[in-house]
């Protein structure tokens, strides 16, 4: 299962982000683009992060016919269940 974070762990990875761009001048921004900025990346991740669990709840669903012949959990169902998650995230042309 991904990581999931908190809001306020995903505005203070955005914030580092920034700070790091802005360092190794990569980026230039003033006080009030930075904020927006910010916000942006934060949006990025947390959309990011969804996606993942959206993927990884339709793969569980794939996998719910063969619950009753592997357990979930088991090496046979982990290895059924990365691979339905890279086929779902394939198909929607997201990288896990």
């Amino acid at each position: 299962m991904a990581a999931r974070f908190t809001e306020e762990r995903i505005d203070n990875i955005a914030e580092k982000i920034v700070t790091r761009l802005a360092e190794d001048d990569l980026i230039r921004s003033s006080a009030v683009y930075r904020n927006t900025l910010v916000k942006l990346i934060g949006r990025a991740i947390f959309e990011d992060q969804n996606t993942e669990i959206d993927i990884e709840q339709e793969a569980i669903k794939v996998l719910e016919p063969y619950s009753l012949k592997f357990a979930p959990g088991s090496p046979q169902w982990e290895a059924m269940y990365l691979q339905a998650k890279e086929r779902i995230a394939k198909k929607r042309n997201f990288e896990l």
